[in-house]
């Protein structure tokens, strides 16, 4: 399965990269990037065993969004487009409002 990124998402990997660089140094920028890797290596097998994201679930009822956690506050936030290809939407940390996610949705 093609796994594609979203502009939100590309913004938001920068984001939390950047966010690792200041506050805990390179070596914590590899280890997101690593866990990253191994998440998309994860999606591209089985998407569909990763749990729902709760809090997108009324969003649009066609799609089904989906996460893996990368670390404990931190999610990859996806959804299947098609059979083959999975879409990366966004990079969460799980400690900001739910409620602000969904204008990213919208």
């Amino acid at each position: 399965m093609e796994v594609v990124w979203s502009n939100n998402a590309l913004l938001s990997a920068q984001a939390a990269a950047d966010y690792a660089r200041e506050e805990f140094g390179d070596f914590q920028v590899r280890k997101l990037r690593e866990k990253i890797r191994l998440a998309i290596r994860r999606i591209s097998s089985m998407p569909s065993s990763c749990p729902l994201e709760q809090n997108l679930q009324n969003i649009d009822s066609s799609i089904q969004y989906r996460y893996i956690t990368l670390f404990p506050h931190l999610e990859m936030i996806f959804h299947e487009e098609m059979d083959s290809i999975c879409v990366i939407d966004l990079i969460w940390n799980t400690r900001r409002n739910p409620n602000s996610m969904h204008h990213l949705f919208c």
